[in-house]
């Protein structure tokens, strides 16, 4: 038990949590690492897997299907995460090894009540692992296919394939897929740009780069909760893109103007 990842567990718990309580990703995933206290590298596998699970949940139930002898949707959901939370690191994660994934949801099964549901993971996951890259058809539609294998709503995929033709439709798909960067505005009333990578990589073991375009950008490459960092509630930083940060500059203020900023949410 002790040596199963603690990033795995933590990372099924919150799943089950967004599926059977609808709680919001983000806020199970923040609560949950302040709460477990990782280092930092457990910190950023759970958010990987989390987040990245959510992403793909539509393709990784096409791909594991054929492999379960039940249907997905009537799998007990603490199963059906584990499984899918699997799925993701074997399809998508490079550096986690497939035994260590594999042998931490069996160790995670037999933890279950019921004495089935580790030989039950086991099979499938193992079933999995053989067909290697080998994947399940995919539907006839082209639309379903693109939504299928982009993990997509249908609904989104077809209104986007009749606005735009399917070709730029996919591409939007894609778009949406991709990891997004965590990127941080240094404020520099407080602090350059170096004094703030220099405290996150001392302090939070969060090792960062500086973006090509804004001189006060930095993005983090294990971000964890940042809104927890010592450094964020010391006002060192706000997290901002890069894009939003270079709006300032582009919009080049001068001292005594007054800027309205009509597009403000409640964030940082």
């Amino acid at each position: 038990m002790s040596q199963t990842s603690p990033a795995r567990v933590e990372a099924l718990t919150i799943l089950c949590r967004v599926e059977e309580d609808q709680a919001f990703a983000d806020l199970a995933l923040e609560a949950a690492l302040e709460r477990a206290k990782l280092p930092a590298r457990d910190r950023a596998l759970t958010t990987e897997i989390v987040y990245g699970t959510l992403r793909w949940q539509r393709r990784l139930d096409w791909i594991l299907a054929p492999h379960s002898r039940r249907r997905l949707d009537r799998l007990d959901p603490w199963v059906r995460n584990l499984l899918r939370l699997t799925t993701y690191q074997l399809q998508f994660l490079d550096k986690v090894p497939a035994y260590a994934a594999v042998n931490d949801a069996v160790a995670l099964a037999k933890r279950r009540v019921h004495g089935e549901a580790a030989p039950f993971v086991n099979a499938v996951l193992r079933s999995l692992t053989r067909s290697g890259a080998n994947l399940p058809p995919l539907p006839d539609d082209p639309v379903e296919a693109a939504a299928t294998r982009l993990a997509l709503p249908s609904w989104l995929a077809r209104r986007w394939a009749q606005r735009l033709g399917l070709d730029e439709a996919e591409r939007l798909m894609t778009a949406l897929d991709e990891r997004p960067e965590v990127t941080v505005r240094a404020n520099l009333l407080k602090c350059t740009r170096a004094d703030l990578a220099q405290r996150l990589k001392e302090e939070e073991e969060v090792a960062c780069s500086a973006t090509p375009f804004a001189p006060e950008g930095l993005t983090l490459e294990e971000p964890g909760p940042a809104f927890r960092f010592k450094t964020f509630k010391e006002g060192w930083f706000t997290l901002q893109d890069e894009a939003s940060i270079l709006v300032g500059h582009l919009l080049g203020p001068k001292p005594g103007e007054t800027v309205a900023d009509v597009c403000a949410a409640p964030g940082t």
